[in-house]
């Protein structure tokens, strides 16, 4: 029976270790496509069809006031990397996260979107 409850205080420990988020309290949400990834925002009109370099998936959408959004997905962090360093080059807002990338337009919109999905503002 001791046996029994050192198993389970250790699935629990490994449970709470893999579910738990980042000790910062930031979501940390993955998703597979840039369609998934703006519905997460509240993004209304996505249309598919992003030809970046390095993204997976991607394309843009309306987030509140007809602002155009730019919301990608990617199949490995080093594409994902790889793509904000260029990017900000041309200037924008963007905020990061497992596996994606949005594209916004002012520090108002980047805000709003961490606060619906996580990630950090780069």
């Amino acid at each position: 029976m001791r046996k029994l409850a050192t198993i389970g205080a250790v699935a629990m420990l490994l449970l709470a270790a893999c579910g738990g988020g980042s000790a910062s309290g930031a979501k940390s949400t993955t998703y597979k496509t840039g369609a998934e990834l703006a519905d997460a925002i509240g993004c209304t009109a996505y249309q598919s069809g992003s030809s970046e370099m390095y993204v997976a998936d991607g394309g843009t959408c309306t987030l509140g006031r007809n602002d155009a959004v730019i919301v990608d997905t990617f199949s490995s962090s080093s594409n994902r990397d790889s793509y904000v360093q260029v990017a900000k080059s041309t200037g924008g807002v963007y905020v990061v996260g497992d596996g994606w990338v949005v594209g916004v337009g002012s520090q108002d919109e980047a805000d709003q979107v961490k606060g619906k999905v996580g990630g950090k503002i780069a």
